[in-house]
């Protein structure tokens, strides 16, 4: 399995500080499914998992930051979501994984959509130090990974266009 980072698979940062900033993510997700050749019912599955992510991270955290990242990889076409915020944290993960379950007073199924609409769906909660949603969905059938995954987010400092960090992994017995 390789995916290479490069000017076509650059991430998107997206700044979650009030509602109307919501709309711009699910744009720009839909900008990726469109180029990517996701058909209409998936396409939309991706924008609402987008709208879910960033709406959870303004009702739980208040502000917080959502990246976007086009993937390809073995001839499939797909999207990266990454959802982070500094929030109180989730003390019962699981239990706020089964719909019905919400803190905030909504219907409490949006964890839950979020994670059978995702190809891939992965959560890191701390309470008292926030959450990071993983979110990848395919066009296609999803690609087969081998037993090592891992993750790097290369975003340019604020105020430049590029990132000029670098990094590299090698594996051996």
């Amino acid at each position: 399995m390789e995916t290479v980072l490069s000017v076509n698979s650059r991430q998107q940062a997206f700044t979650l500080a009030e509602q109307t900033q919501v709309a711009a993510v699910r744009r720009a997700a839909q900008d990726i499914t469109t180029r990517a050749g996701f058909d209409a019912t998936a396409a939309g599955q991706v924008a609402l998992m987008v709208t879910e992510a960033a709406t959870n991270i303004l009702k739980h955290a208040g502000h917080g930051e959502i990246l976007l990242r086009p993937l390809s990889q073995d001839d499939v076409s797909g999207i990266e979501i990454i959802a982070i915020d500094n929030g109180p944290g989730m003390r019962d993960l699981a239990g706020n994984m089964e719909d019905g379950t919400s803190s905030a007073g909504s219907y409490g199924v949006g964890l839950g959509a979020m994670r059978r609409m995702s190809s891939e769906f992965d959560v890191y909660t701390a309470p008292g130090k926030g959450t990071v949603l993983h979110m990848r969905a395919w066009a296609g059938p999803a690609p087969s990974h081998g037993s090592l995954q891992l993750g790097v987010i290369c975003l340019p400092m604020t105020g430049e266009t590029a990132c000029g960090d670098s990094w590299g992994v090698v594996s051996a017995p």
